[in-house]
C-alpha cells in the first residue's frame, strides 16, 4: 500500500485492525482452551468493529486534514506492525493473546502520537488527537472486557 496522506494512514490503520480481527478469528477455531477461545472471539469482534469505526471516521473527517501529505515521514519510517507473536494465537494463553494484541495497538498509537507532534496545522493536530482518543478508548475498553473474562 502506497502511503502518502493522513487518509492513507487511517486506511492503513483500518486494515491493521481488520487483518488482526481475521487472524484472531481464524486461530480461535483451533484454540483448545475455552476461555482463550471466548477471548479471541471477543477480540476479533472488537477489532472488526474498530476497523469499521475508522472507516466511518475517515468518511466524516475534515477532507483538508485527511489530504495532508506525510510522505516524507513515511519514507523515513516505513509502516509495519511487528509480528509480536512467534506462534499462532491458538497456541497462546489468554494473557499472551491480550499482550500481543495490545502491542499492536501500542504501535498504532505511537505512530499517531508521533504524527501529532510533527503536525503543523490545527486541523491536522485535531484529527490526530481524535484518532489517538479513539484508539486509547477502544484499547482500554478491550482490556477491561478481557480482564473481566479472565475473572470468570
Amino acid at each position: 500500500m502506497q502511503i502518502e496522506t493522513l487518509s492513507d494512514i487511517i486506511d492503513w490503520s483500518r486494515q491493521v485492525h481488520q487483518h488482526l480481527a481475521e487472524h484472531v478469528a481464524k486461530d480461535a477455531d483451533r484454540q483448545q482452551n475455552e476461555r482463550a477461545k471466548m477471548l479471541m472471539k471477543y477480540l476479533a469482534d472488537h477489532e472488526s468493529t474498530l476497523s469499521q469505526l475508522l472507516k466511518r471516521f475517515e468518511d466524516t473527517a475534515d477532507a483538508k486534514a485527511l489530504n495532508t501529505w506525510c510522505y516524507e515521514f513515511i519514507s523515513n519510517h516505513p509502516l509495519k506492525i511487528e509480528a509480536e507473536h512467534r506462534r499462532s494465537y491458538a497456541e497462546m494463553g489468554t494473557q499472551e493473546i491480550i499482550n500481543s494484541v495490545m502491542a499492536k495497538h501500542k504501535q498504532v498509537l505511537e505512530l499517531y502520537r508521533h504524527l501529532e507532534e510533527q503536525a503543523d496545522t490545527e486541523s491536522v493536530k485535531e484529527l490526530l488527537a481524535q484518532l489517538i482518543s479513539l484508539e486509547e478508548h477502544e484499547s482500554m475498553r478491550m482490556v477491561q472486557s478481557a480482564n473481566r473474562l479472565e475473572d470468570i
